[in-house]
C-alpha cells in the first residue's frame, strides 16, 4: 500500500531523515517510533507532501506521490492530525467537520439545489464520524473550545477520516490524555483499523502501541535501526540502548 525507498530530507549538512526505507501494507497499524530528533515527524510531512524530499521516492496504491502537494495526497486517500491540536478553535464541531468535508466536496459550487444537498449529506456522515470516534452528539453544535483535550484529539481524527480514506498518519495522536482516555482511544484506533483504514502513528506512549500496532519501525538519527513485531522491537538491545532506555519498556519519549 504504502512504500518508501532511500527517502531522504536534508536541511544543509543535517540529515534529519537518511535513506529511509519501509512499507505499510494494507489494514495495517505501523507504530513509528524513536528519541527526540530521530526524524519522525519529518517523516509525516515528507509522506503527507508538507514538506518536500530531497531524494528517495514514495508509492501509495502503486502510484508515485514523491512530488505530489499535501492536497493532492490527501485527495489519493492519505491523510492526516497534527502534534498539535489543528482545530479552528473559533467554530463549532460540525463546522470544522464541514470545513474538512469540502475538500473533498467537488461538485459545482454555482448550483445552488446541488450545494444544499451537499451540505445535507455533509452534516449527516459528520454526525455518524462523531459517532464513531465517541463525541457526544450534543457537542456538534457546541465551540471547540467546549471539548475536553480528549475529545478534540477525537474531533482531529473524525477530520481526518472525512472523504473515507484507505490511510491515517497520526502524529502523538494521544497527547494530553490520562490513562484511561488512553485505554478508550486504543479501542478507537482498532475501530479505524477494522474498517479496513492503515494507520502510521508516531506515539510515545509504548503500552498503547504494543496493543494496536502490527509492527513498529524505530528511527535514531534519521535512519531505521529496527522494524518489526512490538514485543520483538522491544527486546531489541539497539533500540533498548537508542530509545526506550535501561529498564524502561513502559514509557518512550517521542
Amino acid at each position: 500500500m504504502l512504500e518508501l525507498t532511500d527517502v531522504s530530507k536534508h536541511y544543509g549538512g543535517i540529515k534529519a531523515v537518511d535513506k529511509v526505507s519501509f512499507k505499510v501494507y494494507p489494514n495495517e497499524v505501523v507504530g513509528l517510533i524513536g528519541p527526540n530528533g530521530s526524524g519522525k515527524t519529518t517523516m509525516m510531512d515528507l509522506i503527507s507532501g508538507h514538506t518536500p524530499l530531497t531524494s528517495g521516492h514514495i508509492v501509495f496504491n502503486g502510484q508515485d506521490i514523491t512530488r505530489h502537494n499535501a492536497t493532492k495526497i490527501a485527495r489519493a486517500g492519505i491523510r492526516r492530525t497534527f502534534q498539535t491540536t489543528s482545530l479552528f478553535k473559533d467554530c463549532t464541531v460540525l463546522e470544522n467537520l464541514s470545513i474538512a468535508s469540502h475538500l473533498e466536496d467537488k461538485r459545482s459550487l454555482f448550483n445552488v439545489t446541488t450545494r444544499k444537498q451537499s451540505q445535507l449529506n455533509i452534516e449527516h456522515k459528520s454526525l455518524e464520524l462523531l459517532e464513531f470516534v465517541g463525541i457526544d452528539s450534543a457537542y456538534a453544535d457546541r465551540s471547540v473550545s467546549e471539548l475536553s483535550t480528549a475529545d478534540q484529539r477525537r474531533l482531529m481524527v473524525a477530520m481526518a477520516m472525512v472523504g473515507d480514506p484507505a490511510f491515517i498518519l497520526l502524529d502523538e495522536p494521544s497527547a494530553g490524555m490520562i490513562v484511561g482516555e488512553r485505554d478508550d482511544f486504543q479501542h478507537l484506533l482498532l475501530k479505524i483499523k477494522n474498517r479496513g483504514i492503515s494507520i502510521l502513528i508516531v506515539e510515545h506512549h509504548m503500552r498503547l502501541l504494543s496493543k494496536i500496532c502490527d509492527r513498529m519501525v524505530v528511527l535514531n538519527f534519521g535512519k531505521v535501526i529496527a522494524d518489526d513485531k512490538p514485543e520483538i522491537v522491544q527486546r531489541d538491545p539497539v533500540v533498548v540502548e537508542a530509545y526506550l532506555g535501561r529498564g524502561s519498556a513502559a514509557h518512550a519519549h517521542g
